[in-house]
């Protein structure tokens, strides 16, 4: 009696299932990415370092923060002290533009490796960098939505906390994390390391810099459909699992033989420009495409946010330092960032309200 061939299953794979995808065109689509994030990056003759740090004004008091009996310091220290609140609430303006030059340079360091994986022949280190690279790129669109949202509050009840969250969002992005780095970043025993000191907190005078990757993917879902599955199905090939065993194979070759068994025979592959993956890899691939050509509108957009940041970091440093506002030298440039001299800017007589 003749043995009926079994009807396929969910873990068969059929030929028909499966799509070439061919690495030097995704190399493609990453240098396209990265010659934009660099063509952005030249567009400013310099970066200027910053040190993120919290304004010292208290949002409720209005006095500089953590100094309580500043009152008791020398008139000099406390002088010191005004002036200090003033520039660092004017570093707003600086971390503004040192933001997006983290997130270009960021973009550009992970998608030239990228691209040179893909080149290379090497698609299962090439797509785990293409998950890094995406992760990168939609932290961007986050920021946008982030700050959108908040600069639409126009009449803000407090100037120092409006300015002082505009500080948060912009760290986040930089420098958000999980891991407890204040506590632990000279830590070489890291088996020694309970949960709850490894889990990052937020310092009690601090800004909150808790951070999560998915937000960010989530926001690029929201701009484009279908960007959160594109990513998830990356993550299946970027990790250790059925996604990666895909990358390191030859194109399947299936035969069946005199019984009606279906086989199936897979040989390692190694450096080959092209590789045989299900059909919803391909459609990530293309949704990735779509959705990073849109990078530089998501850096105009950005860049269009500047103005109303400095407007709010000006009416800031005019409302809460009026007296130190008079120590600055006139001629001195502004603290709030405007480029322009402390005569002609916050020192003038004039509140815009």
């Amino acid at each position: 009696m003749r043995r009926m061939a079994p009807k396929s299953t969910n873990t068969s794979i059929r030929m028909g299932e499966l799509a070439t995808i061919s690495c030097p065109a995704i190399a493609e689509i990453v240098d396209r990415l990265v010659a934009d994030a660099t063509r952005e990056i030249d567009r400013d003759a310099t970066w200027s370092h910053v040190s993120y740090a919290q304004a010292y004004l208290d949002p409720v008091t209005m006095r500089v923060r953590d100094y309580r009996n500043a009152k008791m310091l020398p008139r000099e220290t406390q002088e010191w002290l005004a002036l200090h609140a003033l520039h660092q609430m004017g570093n707003t303006t600086t971390e503004f533009d040192q933001a997006l030059a983290f997130a270009l340079a960021r973009v550009v360091e992970v998608g030239e490796g990228c691209s040179s994986e893909f080149r290379a022949g090497r698609p299962l280190s090439g797509v785990t960098l293409l998950r890094a690279t995406v992760e990168h790129a939609s932290v961007l669109v986050h920021l946008c939505r982030k700050l959108s949202a908040h600069l639409a509050i126009t009449k803000p009840a407090n100037s120092v906390a409006y300015v002082t969250k505009i500080e948060e969002i912009l760290a986040v992005a930089v420098f958000g994390t999980r891991f407890n780095w204040p506590q632990n970043i000279n830590s070489d025993d890291l088996a020694t390391l309970e949960r709850k000191e490894r889990e990052y907190t937020k310092d009690e005078n601090g800004l909150n810099l808790r951070a999560q990757v998915m937000d960010a993917i989530d926001s690029a879902d929201a701009e484009c459909p279908g960007f959160r599955a594109a990513y998830e199905i990356l993550c299946e090939f970027a990790h250790p699992n059925i996604g990666a065993t895909w990358l390191v194979n030859d194109v399947p070759v299936q035969h069946v033989d005199s019984m009606g068994i279906q086989w199936i025979a897979r040989r390692l592959r190694s450096q080959s420009p092209d590789v045989a993956v299900p059909h919803a890899f391909g459609a990530a691939v293309r949704v990735v495409d779509s959705c990073l050509l849109r990078f530089r509108d998501w850096v105009e957009q950005y860049r269009g946010y500047r103005p109303r940041v400095l407007q709010a970091v000006q009416f800031a440093v005019r409302t809460t330092g009026r007296s130190a506002l008079a120590l600055l030298n006139p001629y001195d440039p502004c603290p709030c960032g405007s480029g322009a001299k402390a005569k002609f800017c916050c020192r003038a007589p004039k509140i815009e309200h």
